[in-house]
């Protein structure tokens, strides 16, 4: 199995993963200079626990039942995802008034992951067969996200700690969960949307997720404490990163046969690049760290989530066989990939350079395309009571 085969879902399911992935995109704006009175912690983790906790946990509850060849996540365990919002907007909470309420989110978010982890692993023990091994790095995934809230948790009860655990809990989120769920993903996604088979994805996956733990842990607390070695740390993530790109690279021609639905997802490739560079500039002492988290928004996980988006919504409102109306949806939602994927380009170049605006000229690429999910609902719905 090299692509990600997708799910029926019910109308729970659609209606819980249309909001989360709507609020993932409006928690964007939280970046933009009309927010610049909020902290810029709060900011930030606006995007990362109100927006993009809850949709990876709900793309997780999504995909594993097709990874585990089992049937797909149904009752409660849909509550989860919400349980973790709710925890992301007590931690923004607590980062506009009383750090205090950390001690009530991380725990919140802890339970949502936590149960997230155990139905996988339910899912994993109970069928037949060994699972896609993309299941391995969900579960790894979510097992650092555990890490990254018991850091944080030490650094609000222990502030002599506070620089040291900070910075553990900011890589076990970035790298370890975000980077292990994305590379997780991305080797069986991209071929699905792009059209292509690679038979050595799975052997991909099987090997690279070792690069992949040890270049997080190394990074992680090489950073904290032993900054000359996170070089190792970046050294080891090149090996899943790079063979991604031998991948795409070795299957452009298919990419070409393509219109716009696997552009923004190969536009998060672009920068990746951008990342790797800034990441050695930030080594170097030429970039101050602080700015590659904006550029980290700005050039992998806007792309990342609008090129998912476009290919995963028309799934998830039009399920089974209802092709014309979700053929409609796709092709206003792919509409612009690649003057999306130029502009975050563009704009997180501008931010590396220290353009102030870049992040709000960003932002009309995310409005823009919120606008096309409201048109692509509007028309393909239309088109099915026709």
């Amino acid at each position: 199995m090299s692509s990600l085969g997708l799910t029926n879902s019910n109308p729970h399911q659609q209606i819980i993963l249309t909001i989360i992935s709507i609020t993932v995109l409006v928690s964007f704006f939280s970046l933009s200079s009309l927010a610049d009175d909020l902290p810029r912690a709060a900011r930030f983790h606006g995007v990362m626990a109100v927006g993009l906790l809850p949709l990876i946990l709900s793309n997780m509850l999504y995909f594993v039942p097709t990874l585990t060849q089992s049937r797909p996540a149904t009752g409660g365990v849909w509550l989860l995802p919400l349980l973790s919002q709710l925890a992301g907007g007590t931690l923004v909470y607590a980062l506009m008034t009383d750090l205090f309420w950390i001690n009530l989110a991380a725990p919140t978010a802890i339970i949502a992951a936590s149960g997230v982890l155990f139905w996988i692993h339910r899912r994993v023990a109970n069928m037949l067969g060994q699972p896609n091994f993309g299941v391995r790095w969900y579960q790894v995934a979510l097992i650092f996200f555990i890490l990254s809230q018991v850091t944080i948790l030490v650094a609000v009860n222990k502030p002599e700690q506070w620089v040291a655990f900070r910075t553990l809990h900011l890589h076990f989120n970035l790298l370890g969960f975000v980077g292990m769920t994305v590379f997780g993903t991305l080797p069986l996604l991209l071929p699905t949307v792009a059209g292509y088979q690679d038979p050595n994805t799975l052997i991909h996956l099987r090997t690279n997720w070792k690069f992949a733990i040890l270049g997080t842990v190394i990074s992680t607390f090489a950073t904290a404490w032993m900054r000359p070695l996170s070089w190792v740390g970046m050294v080891l993530w090149l090996v899943p990163v790079v063979r991604l790109f031998k991948s795409v690279i070795g299957h452009r021609d298919a990419f070409q046969m393509q219109k716009q639905v696997a552009i923004s997802l190969v536009g998060v490739l672009a920068g990746i690049v951008v990342m790797a560079i800034s990441g050695v500039w930030v080594m170097l002492g030429t970039m101050a760290a602080s700015d590659s988290l904006p550029l980290f928004f700005v050039v992998f996980l806007i792309p990342l989530i609008i090129g998912a988006l476009s290919h995963l919504l028309p799934m998830w409102w039009w399920p089974g066989m209802l092709l014309k109306p979700r053929k409609v949806a796709s092709t206003i939602l792919t509409f612009g990939g690649l003057f999306r994927s130029i502009l975050f380009l563009f704009c997180g170049l501008l931010m590396s350079a220290g353009v102030s605006y870049a992040a709000d000229l960003a932002l009309i690429g995310v409005a823009l395309f919120l606008v096309q999910i409201v048109i692509a609902l509007i028309r393909s719905s239309h088109t099915e009571h026709n």
